[in-house]
């Protein structure tokens, strides 16, 4: 006689059977846990943004400012500001001129700190414009 499985019948038969549904409240709680995700994600991303405009935040997409570093191969010196602003929102098509934070000497050029609207720093971030960069003597950093 084998021991073990005389040993798993008796087991079988103390156990009850597992109750009728199990799949279907597991997948009963998975939709509702998704349902609430996306409930959150959808909504309660808006009630931030509200809470924050009550306290003196703006709502306003081109408020969102992002910070971008390029490099040009150009001296601090050498550079006029107010042209290299005027090319660069004229060759991107850019809402407004962004606004020049720093420029640093680096080793072969200068390293350039820009605040703009968000939408306009995705545009000179996205892959198609990479010639354009490039065009104007330009770096992402």
């Amino acid at each position: 006689m084998n021991s073990f499985k005389d040993l798993e019948e008796l087991q079988e038969q103390e156990t009850p059977g597992l109750p009728l549904g199990i799949k279907s409240n597991v997948q009963g709680q998975i939709t509702g846990m998704r349902t609430m995700g996306e409930i959150v994600e959808v909504y309660l991303s808006k009630f931030f943004s509200i809470v924050s405009a009550v306290f003196g935040g703006e709502l306003d997409g081109d408020k969102n400012t992002h910070l971008i570093t390029l490099f040009l191969p150009v001296k601090p010196e050498e550079l006029e500001k107010s042209i290299f602003l005027k090319n660069l929102t004229n060759v991107f098509t850019l809402s407004k001129s962004p606004t020049l934070l720093v420029a640093i000497a680096v080793k072969d050029g200068t390293e350039i700190s820009l605040k703009m609207p968000a939408k306009d720093a995705t545009r000179i971030k996205a892959n198609a414009n990479k010639a354009l960069l490039t065009n104007l003597n330009l770096e992402l950093r």
